[in-house]
């Protein structure tokens, strides 16, 4: 796997659905949605419905608590994050 490449970071309460499948994913060029919500990452149903969105439009999804979040990200390195002009 190569290495990570955050593109987009976004606060958005409807989580995933179309316009993210089909308009930011294919714009910045996403092939990962890390979705940060403590419900959700507990909850497979809700999993399963978007996991259909990414699965339909090619890309990959993983859910994640808020704290297993905050772990993750501490450790990643400036060079992970593309700055966009």
């Amino acid at each position: 796997m190569s290495s990570p490449n955050i593109l987009l970071t976004r606060i958005d309460n409807r989580l995933v659905h179309g316009q993210v499948g089909v308009t930011w994913t294919s714009t910045i060029g996403a092939n990962l949605l890390v979705v940060v919500d403590d419900v959700v990452a507990n909850d497979d149903i809700q999993q399963k419905l978007m996991g259909i969105t990414a699965e339909t439009y090619g890309f990959g999804i993983r859910f994640f608590t808020i704290e297993k979040t905050i772990g993750r990200t501490s450790s990643a390195k400036l060079h992970h994050i593309r700055r966009s002009s």
